[in-house]
């Protein structure tokens, strides 16, 4: 593992990386050596890399972006962790509508849990398309989703004004 090890760093160095993400490599390296009861990484292949990182997300309960930390500063490397990662449907590529990291942090959006396109005020008996400049802004509480602005119209509502 020593040879391997010093390969990867005069790699590194002569890329010109710091110091930091040379030890961040190198750790990771050895965590995936280790994992896989130290076998050369040449000996191995996209089976492997898929049962470590869903290894650090289920039992190490490391976030997606955590398991490609490593990688980030090497655009081709990263590529391909990227391809098996999307391959073998891990991290984000798991959800079939995955929500980028910094709309997950906020919730859902209001009207995501609505099962058709027209949402309907309760209480105003108003209904808003989507396009409408008010769609997002009806209270959660009085939120009625419809199919259709049809069948919106014959449950009793009207077009909101500003949707026209």
């Amino acid at each position: 593992m020593s040879k391997l090890l010093d390969d990867v760093r005069a790699l590194l160095r002569t890329r010109h990386y710091s110091y930091r993400t040379e030890t961040t490599y190198i750790e990771w390296i050895v965590k995936y050596i280790r994992f896989h009861e130290v076998r050369h990484p040449m000996e191995m292949g996209a089976a492997e890399v898929q049962v470590f990182l869903t290894c650090l997300a289920v039992e190490g309960k490391v976030a997606a972006a955590t398991q490609y930390q490593v990688f980030a500063e090497d655009r081709d490397l990263y590529a391909g962790f990227e391809r098996l990662a999307r391959q073998f449907k891990l991290g984000f590529w798991a959800d079939t509508a995955p929500m980028p990291p910094w709309d997950y942090r906020h919730g859902p959006p209001a009207h995501a849990s609505l099962t058709g396109k027209i949402i309907g005020n309760r209480n105003s008996k108003i209904y808003h398309r989507p396009d409408c400049p008010s769609y997002n802004k009806v209270s959660e509480k009085n939120r009625v989703a419809f199919s259709t602005a049809q069948q919106a119209e014959s449950a009793g509502y009207r077009i909101a004004k500003n949707c026209n």
